[in-house]
């Protein structure tokens, strides 16, 4: 448990530090991110196209899931930037965006430990 302050005063410097911290960031992009992140089938498609590009029916098969039900994760995960898509003849192709699959990977090993 923390303790409480002793002096029952802020730190005025240590307030204006954190205070800028804040707004240097956007909050509702970081919370909104996170959200993505947060059901079980969308990171488990992401851990799945961390493997490689897939197709929606190539994930839907990993997932045991129906193709619609794994497009309506894709159209949010893309929404969201963290998944590309590229047509290859009449095939879509997913892929994770380049800076997602080490924070996935590095999540999951922080969890490991």
């Amino acid at each position: 448990m923390t303790e409480p302050c002793k002096s029952l005063e802020a730190h005025p410097e240590k307030v204006f530090s954190a205070r800028q911290s804040i707004s240097e960031y956007d909050i509702p992009a970081t919370t909104n991110f996170f959200g993505l992140l947060s059901g079980e089938t969308r990171m488990k498609i992401l851990i799945a196209l961390s493997a490689g590009e897939l197709c929606v029916c190539d994930i839907a098969e990993v997932l045991q899931m129906s193709p619609s039900a794994v497009s309506h994760q894709l159209k949010h995960l893309k929404s969201g930037r963290l998944v590309n898509s590229r047509r290859e003849g009449k095939e879509i192709l997913y892929s994770l965006e380049r800076h997602i699959s080490p924070i996935i990977l590095q999540t999951l090993e922080h969890l490991k430990e």
